[in-house]
C-alpha cells in the first residue's frame, strides 16, 4: 500500500476534500510536495471569526495579521470563492479584527497582484461589519470599509453575490449594491439577506442578462426590482421574503400576474398576499415549467382559485402554501393533475379531513412527504 506521500497530487487533494481544516493543516506539514497540492486544490477562503485556515492564525488582531492574511490568500492559485463574516458582532466585540481583515483585502485587491488574481474570484458571501456601539469614527471607517470591499471585489467575471446586512443598523445603502451589480453583469446568483432590514431597496437588474437565480430575504423592496427581473431571460429561481406581512409593495403580485413569460422552476413568496382567484391564475398560467412553489399567503383564495394551480402548473414537485379556507373539495381539484408531486405542505389547514388526506394520496402517486397543519377535524 502507497503511503500518502507517494499518492498521486489528484487522490491527495481529493482526500483534502473530505477532511476539516484542522486535519489538512496536520497533513500539509508532512512535506512541500503535501503542502502545495492541499494549497492549490482550495478554492473557498472564509475570512473573518470563524474557525477555518485562515483565521486560526488571526487570534490576536494586529497591523501584522493584515500581511498573513494577504500571504494565505496568494498561496491559493486555485481561489474561486471568498466569504467574508462577523458573526461575532451580536456579543458585543466592535470587531477590530473585522477593520483589519477588510482593509487588507481591499488593499491586496486595488493592488497590481491582487487585479491580475481577481478575474478567477467567481463567488463572494459578505456579511458587512457593523455594531450598535461603534462610536461615530468607527461607523464612517465601517461604512467606507463595507463599500470599498464590495466596490474593489466586484468585476465582469463575478458569477454569485451573496450580501446579509445587519438589518436596521445597516450601513451598506441601496446605491452602493446598484453600484457593485452594474460591475458585475455576468452574475448568475444573486443572494440579498436583509436581516429584518428596515430600508427600502430598489435594485435595478437590467444589465444582469444570465441571472438564474435571485433571492431577497427580509427584504423591503418594490415592484420595481422585480420589474427589472424581466431582462433576466434566463431566470430560474426567484424568492422574495419579506419581513413581515404589512410590508410588501402590493404592486409585486401584479408584476409577477403581468403578460411576461416568466420561465421559473422556483417561486417562493414570503409574506406577500395574493389578492383574488385571478391574480393567482394571472400568476401561475405564466409558470408552466415550475415544480417549486411557495406562498404563505392565500387566505383569499377559494376552492376554485386553487385549482387553478394545479391546472396551471403541472410539472410541480413541491408545493407550499397557507390557505385557512381550503375544503377537501379544494384539495381535490388542486392535486387532480399534479401526478408528478412529491411535497405538499399546507399551513391553517382546519377544513381538511381525513376525505381530503385519501384524495391527496390517491392523485397524487409519487408524493413522499405531506404535511397539514392545524388538521382539527382529522380522526
Amino acid at each position: 500500500m502507497n503511503s500518502l506521500p507517494n499518492l498521486p497530487a489528484e487522490l491527495i487533494a481529493r482526500i483534502g476534500d473530505f477532511v476539516d481544516s484542522d486535519t489538512k493543516r496536520a497533513l500539509s506539514m508532512i512535506n512541500r510536495r503535501i503542502r502545495s497540492v492541499l494549497l492549490n486544490a482550495v478554492k473557498c477562503v472564509e475570512v473573518g471569526p470563524c474557525k477555518d485556515l485562515v483565521t486560526k492564525k488571526l487570534k490576536k488582531p494586529s497591523v501584522a495579521s493584515k500581511d498573513i492574511l494577504v500571504n494565505v490568500i496568494k498561496r491559493y492559485s486555485r481561489l474561486e470563492t471568498i466569504v467574508f463574516g462577523s458573526p461575532r458582532w451580536c456579543r458585543g466585540e466592535f470587531g477590530h479584527k473585522e477593520f483589519l481583515h477588510l482593509t487588507a483585502l481591499i488593499a491586496h485587491f486595488q493592488s497590481d497582484s491582487g487585479q491580475s488574481r481577481l478575474s478567477s474570484i467567481k463567488k463572494i458571501k459578505f456579511q458587512e461589519i457593523k455594531h450598535t456601539t461603534f462610536t461615530k469614527d468607527e461607523r464612517l471607517e465601517a461604512k467606507r470599509l463595507n463599500n470599498t470591499f464590495l466596490s474593489s471585489i466586484c468585476h465582469k467575471g463575478l458569477e454569485s453575490m451573496t450580501i446579509k446586512t445587519r438589518g436596521m443598523f445597516s450601513i451598506l445603502s441601496q446605491d452602493v449594491i446598484q453600484q457593485a451589480l452594474e460591475k458585475a453583469p455576468n452574475l448568475k446568483i444573486f443572494a440579498f439577506n436583509g436581516f429584518q432590514s428596515a430600508q427600502r431597496m430598489n435594485l435595478s437588474f437590467a444589465v444582469q442578462t444570465k441571472l438564474l437565480k435571485a433571492k431577497f430575504v427580509g427584504w423591503l423592496g418594490t415592484a420595481s426590482t422585480v420589474t427589472s427581473l424581466k431582462a433576466c431571460k434566463q431566470l430560474k429561481e426567484l424568492v422574495i421574503v419579506y419581513r413581515n406581512w404589512t410590508d410588501p409593495d402590493a404592486e409585486i403580485t401584479g408584476v409577477l400576474a403581468s403578460d411576461h413569460p416568466w420561465n421559473l422552476k422556483r417561486l417562493e413568496l414570503g409574506n406577500l398576499i395574493v389578492r383574488n382567484d385571478a391574480e393567482l391564475d394571472a400568476i401561475t398560467r405564466r409558470l408552466p415549467n415550475l415544480e417549486c412553489l411557495s406562498i404563505n399567503h392565500l387566505q383569499k383564495i377559494s376552492d376554485d382559485g386553487m385549482k387553478k394551480i394545479g391546472h396551471n402548473c403541472q410539472k410541480l414537485k413541491i408545493l407550499k402554501f397557507g390557505n385557512q379556507n381550503l375544503t377537501n373539495a379544494g384539495i381535490n381539484r388542486l392535486t387532480k393533475h399534479l401526478s408528478k408531486l412529491e411535497m405538499i405542505d399546507i399551513d391553517d389547514a382546519a377544513y381538511i379531513t381525513n376525505e381530503g388526506v385519501a384524495s391527496v394520496a390517491r392523485n397524487c402517486k409519487k408524493l413522499q412527504f405531506i404535511r397539514f397543519w392545524a388538521w382539527f377535524k382529522v380522526g
